[in-house]
């Protein structure tokens, strides 16, 4: 199966959001169309300039740095959500994802970006968020660091006076917090 890249999805650019000045009016994210399509493929890399943000400081250490090893992965072939099959490449774009990294066994073996997105754009990141403090909190479950039964205002203070105040820290993992 060979797959057309040519029918990829338009990048924001390409679909003319947020493009010109002043941009058109129906080009413009607004407060209840920004997650929506096409709207989202500006403003996910864009957040900041539609809401109040804050920057999370890495640390004062250096960050760390990956060893390559870059894999060519376009032979990947599985069935999609409806059973059909489907190319990495055309997942990729199906799914108008717009950085995609892999990494393997202390290594990266690869890297793609798409929709004018490079290694230094921010993005909103949703639910990856969720996906990785909740491995690291499994993994501190698991090594007894953690008690999944403490209230999260003892592991992180500053949440004591916010909707998340008394839930358990397994409450906040799996969601049933009420927030």
């Amino acid at each position: 199966m060979t797959y057309d890249n040519t029918q990829r999805p338009k990048t924001a650019r390409e679909l003319g959001i947020m493009h010109g000045f002043p941009p058109p009016p129906d080009k413009r994210p607004t407060n209840s169309n920004w997650d929506l399509p096409p709207f989202n493929r500006w403003s996910f890399q864009n957040t900041r300039m539609l809401f109040p943000t804050t920057e999370v400081c890495r640390g004062d250490r250096n960050p760390s740095s990956f060893e390559q090893a870059d894999q060519d992965l376009s032979a990947v072939q599985f069935q999609n959500i409806s059973g059909e099959p489907c190319g990495f490449w055309q997942f990729l774009d199906e799914t108008y994802t717009d950085g995609f990294l892999v990494y393997h066994q202390g290594r990266i073996v690869f890297e793609h970006y798409a929709n004018d997105m490079t290694q230094k754009t921010l993005h909103l990141s949703q639910s990856v968020s969720k996906t990785i403090v909740g491995t690291i909190a499994g993994m501190l479950i698991e090594q007894g660091v953690l008690d999944p039964d403490a209230p999260l205002a003892t592991i992180v203070p500053e949440l004591a006076q916010c909707g998340y105040g008394d839930a358990t820290l397994t409450q906040t993992l799996s969601m049933q917090s009420g927030v």
